[in-house]
């Protein structure tokens, strides 16, 4: 387990959620560890366009649950 983070239950997920992943893959990268041999999972609170950018740019493999809203599953 690695930088774990204790949170009150009404802050939203995604708050501060693109810096804590940054900080997160530093510490993986301290460790030794090619980020191209982890895998990140985000749920679909963390479908944001800023973290999708910042795990491609690093070449990090990822998978995020889709959070449609008012998009049609064929769009």
């Amino acid at each position: 387990m690695l930088n774990c983070e204790m949170r009150p239950g009404s802050q939203h997920s995604n708050k501060g959620a693109l810096e804590f992943i940054r900080q997160s893959l530093g510490m993986t990268e301290m460790l030794g560890v090619d980020l191209k041999n982890i895998l990140v999972r985000l749920d679909s609170a963390h479908d944001d366009a800023e973290i999708i950018e910042e795990l491609l740019k690093r070449g990090v493999a990822f998978l995020i649950k889709r959070n449609l809203r008012k998009e049609s599953r064929e769009q």
